[in-house]
């Protein structure tokens, strides 16, 4: 059996503390009884890296598809200039964070991790 999205939701915001980003847990999901007021495809880990661009992880375990919104709102993200991707565990927004070209002024955290 796979780890759950929470549990690797939780190892990813520690991954992230741990490299000077500014992240946090985002609840963006409709309860019975009440209205849905968030942005749908809005990921589950939002932040801002430490060039002060926007950042929103969408976490899925190893079986999980992302839905239509959750791809509209990631290519949104992305075209506007902020990092946006699917991450599966901590190396892959290692992966995806190393790479990182979303800033054309490059700064680099206390940790490490350029943006």
């Amino acid at each position: 059996m796979g780890r759950a999205e929470n549990e690797i939701q939780k190892d990813i915001l520690a991954w992230l503390k741990a490299h000077g980003v500014s992240a946090w847990r985002n609840n963006n999901r409709p309860r019975k009884g009440t209205i849905f007021l968030g942005k749908k495809g809005l990921g589950d880990i939002i932040g801002v890296l430490p060039c002060s661009a926007f950042l929103s992880i969408e976490v899925k375990t190893k079986d999980g598809r992302l839905s239509a919104e959750q791809k509209d709102f990631i290519d949104m993200v992305t075209a506007c200039g902020g990092k946006a991707f699917l991450a599966r565990s901590v190396p892959d927004v290692a992966f995806e964070l190393e790479k990182c070209t979303t800033c054309s002024n490059k700064k680099t955290s206390n940790n490490g991790v350029e943006c």
